[in-house]
This record gives structure tokens, sequence and C-alpha cells, in this order.
């Protein structure tokens, strides 16, 4: 009798013993649940939304004329006519544009337009050589290195890469220019006045144009 009580007292203490193990690993799956959760949420904040789900598209500018580093055609080159540009995504609080076209292999300046309307969204080909252009109501234009005001195209001896750089400029109106600003000039205050820009490359090689 003395024998059975015994062995009855051990196996209860043997069994009250084994329960801190037992609470130990019970804790364990669930405080690797909560560290799941936390590292992966869920419902509404589980991916972005509003104004910063998507990236804003890029200021740019392209012309049906040329692809971007692509070569210029002789027809816009040395006397021939300007080439139609047209742009997208302009920055918020745009109110003109400018456009200074430039070897860009020497920096050589070949012309500057400013003043143009900030509801413009492309230009056409072949605008007037003068101050005033009337195919492009509003934008003005300094002398290029012929000494006539407007576009001046390519005329290299050897391969040159040249930009059309736009500006979208934070004025309506270019303050202190006119018509008889130089480009250079005039570039400086389209700087000072820009918000952002975008760029046009090509290339124009006169031995192989």
């Amino acid at each position: 009798m003395k024998w059975t009580l015994a062995l009855a007292l051990f196996a209860t203490l043997s069994a009250c013993g084994g329960g801190d193990d037992d609470d130990d690993g019970a804790q364990a799956p669930d405080a690797a649940a909560g560290t799941t959760a936390d590292a992966m949420p869920s419902g509404p904040d589980a991916m972005p939304s509003g104004p910063d789900a998507m990236p804003q598209s890029e200021f740019s500018l392209t012309s049906t004329a040329f692809a971007n580093g692509a070569v210029i055609p002789t027809v816009h080159s040395c006397n021939g006519p300007s080439p139609a540009l047209a742009w997208d995504n302009p920055p918020a609080g745009t109110q003109s544009f400018a456009i200074v076209f430039t070897d860009i292999s020497t920096d050589f300046l070949h012309s500057v337009t400013w003043d143009i309307p900030g509801g413009t969204t492309s230009i056409p080909a072949d605008i007037d050589r003068t101050f005033e252009p009337a195919d492009l109501p509003g934008a003005k234009q300094a002398p290029s290195y012929t000494g006539t005001p407007g576009y001046a195209g390519p005329c290299p001896q050897s391969p040159h890469t040249y930009e059309f750089k736009l500006h979208a400029l934070d004025v309506a109106t270019l303050p202190g220019v006119g018509a008889q600003t130089t480009g250079a000039q005039a570039r400086t205050a389209i700087e000072a006045a820009s918000l952002q820009f975008t760029t046009l490359e090509g290339t124009y090689d006169p031995n192989n144009p």
C-alpha cells in the first residue's frame, strides 16, 4: 500500500514539473505569428494608393522631324526652316515656354525663342524669322548667329551634336528683354525664370547628312 501511494505521488509531481516547458513552447507560435502580422500589413495599408501610387510622367520634348539622338534632316540645316516641336507634362506653375537651340559640341548658341504662351503644347515647322512671329503669337525671338531673328540651323564643317532645350518658365512675359536683346542675354533671363527644362538632341554631319 505504501509503495502504491509513493508511486502515485511521484507520477503527480512529474506531471507538474513538465508544465513549465510546455508553457514556453506554447508561447513561441504566438510570438512568431505576431511578428509575421506586423511585417506583412494587410487591408487598405497593404499597397500604396493616392497620388504617390504611380510615378509622375516626365516633361518631354519631341519632333516629327527626327528622334532624340538621331540625325537632323538636311532640310533643317543652315538656312532651312525650323523643325516642328511638341511637348508633354510641363511642371505645375508653368506660365510660358522658351526654346534655346545650341551646338553643344562647341557651346555655340544658334537661336532663342521666349514668351511662348503657357497653354502651348506644340509649334509648327518654319516659324517666321521675325522678332514677333505671326505664326507663333505672343512669342519673341532673339537675333541668331546670322543676325536675323529666329531659327538658324546647323552648318558645321565637321560632325556636331545639337540640342533643343525647352524651358518651362514661372513668368508669362520674360522681364528685361526686348528686340535688342542678344541671344546670350535672353538665355540668361530664361535660365533665371526656369522651373524645369527638357531637351531634344540631334546630330549633323555635313559630309554625311
